[in-house]
Protein backbone atom coordinates (compact mmCIF):
# COMPACT_ATOMS: atom_id res chain seq x y z
CA UNK A 1 0.00 0.00 0.00
CA UNK A 2 2.61 2.60 0.85
CA UNK A 3 4.95 1.72 -2.65
CA UNK A 4 1.63 2.34 -4.52
CA UNK A 5 0.94 5.78 -2.58
CA UNK A 6 4.53 6.43 -3.28
CA UNK A 7 4.23 5.54 -6.87
CA UNK A 8 1.05 7.56 -7.08
CA UNK A 9 2.76 10.91 -5.49
CA UNK A 10 5.63 10.79 -8.37
CA UNK A 11 3.03 10.68 -10.97
CA UNK A 12 3.64 6.60 -11.72
CA UNK A 13 0.98 4.27 -13.43
CA UNK A 14 -0.18 2.19 -10.06
CA UNK A 15 -1.92 -0.60 -12.37
CA UNK A 16 -5.00 -0.76 -14.45
CA UNK A 17 -5.92 0.74 -17.76
CA UNK A 18 -3.81 4.69 -18.70
CA UNK A 19 -6.84 7.06 -17.19
CA UNK A 20 -8.42 9.19 -19.66
CA UNK A 21 -6.41 12.45 -20.61
CA UNK A 22 -3.23 10.73 -19.88
CA UNK A 23 -0.46 8.91 -21.89
CA UNK A 24 2.46 6.95 -20.58
CA UNK A 25 5.78 8.05 -20.93
CA UNK A 26 9.15 6.28 -21.45
CA UNK A 27 9.46 6.29 -18.24
CA UNK A 28 5.68 4.64 -17.42
CA UNK A 29 5.09 7.85 -15.68
CA UNK A 30 1.36 9.44 -16.56
CA UNK A 31 1.94 12.60 -19.08
CA UNK A 32 -1.13 14.75 -19.71
CA UNK A 33 -2.66 13.66 -23.70
CA UNK A 34 -3.52 17.60 -24.73
CA UNK A 35 -6.49 16.30 -27.16
CA UNK A 36 -7.73 14.35 -24.20
CA UNK A 37 -7.94 17.24 -21.89
CA UNK A 38 -9.76 19.21 -24.16
CA UNK A 39 -12.22 16.45 -24.13
CA UNK A 40 -12.52 16.11 -20.33
CA UNK A 41 -12.91 19.98 -19.90
CA UNK A 42 -15.79 19.69 -22.48
CA UNK A 43 -17.19 16.55 -20.35
CA UNK A 44 -17.05 19.13 -17.25
CA UNK A 45 -18.41 21.71 -18.96
CA UNK A 46 -21.72 19.85 -20.46
CA UNK A 47 -21.70 18.57 -16.82
CA UNK A 48 -22.26 21.61 -14.80
CA UNK A 49 -24.39 22.81 -17.64
CA UNK A 50 -26.51 19.96 -16.78
CA UNK A 51 -26.77 17.64 -19.40
CA UNK A 52 -27.20 13.76 -18.62
CA UNK A 53 -24.02 10.96 -19.53
CA UNK A 54 -26.20 10.12 -22.76
CA UNK A 55 -26.19 13.91 -24.00
CA UNK A 56 -22.65 14.42 -23.09
CA UNK A 57 -21.48 11.33 -24.81
CA UNK A 58 -24.30 12.35 -28.11
CA UNK A 59 -21.91 15.82 -27.83
CA UNK A 60 -18.54 13.71 -28.30
CA UNK A 61 -19.51 11.85 -30.70
CA UNK A 62 -20.95 14.72 -32.76
CA UNK A 63 -17.46 16.61 -31.67
CA UNK A 64 -15.81 13.58 -33.81
CA UNK A 65 -13.65 12.67 -30.11
CA UNK A 66 -13.04 9.12 -29.67
CA UNK A 67 -12.79 6.53 -26.42
CA UNK A 68 -9.59 6.17 -25.09
CA UNK A 69 -9.44 2.71 -26.72
CA UNK A 70 -10.64 4.41 -29.91
CA UNK A 71 -14.53 3.86 -30.07
CA UNK A 72 -16.90 6.43 -31.52
CA UNK A 73 -19.34 5.46 -29.46
CA UNK A 74 -19.39 6.78 -25.78
CA UNK A 75 -21.20 4.53 -23.35
CA UNK A 76 -22.63 6.40 -20.17
CA UNK A 77 -20.72 4.09 -16.96
CA UNK A 78 -17.57 5.11 -19.40
CA UNK A 79 -18.40 8.96 -18.49
CA UNK A 80 -19.39 8.75 -15.32
CA UNK A 81 -16.27 6.64 -14.29
CA UNK A 82 -13.92 9.28 -16.44
CA UNK A 83 -15.43 12.42 -14.34
CA UNK A 84 -15.70 10.87 -11.30
CA UNK A 85 -11.74 9.97 -11.62
CA UNK A 86 -11.12 14.02 -13.14
CA UNK A 87 -13.30 15.47 -10.05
Amino acid sequence: KTALQHKKAKGEKTGGDVPFGFDLDEGGRLRENENEQKALRLMKSLKEKGYSLRAIGRELEKEGITTKKGKSTWNPKTLSAILKRAA
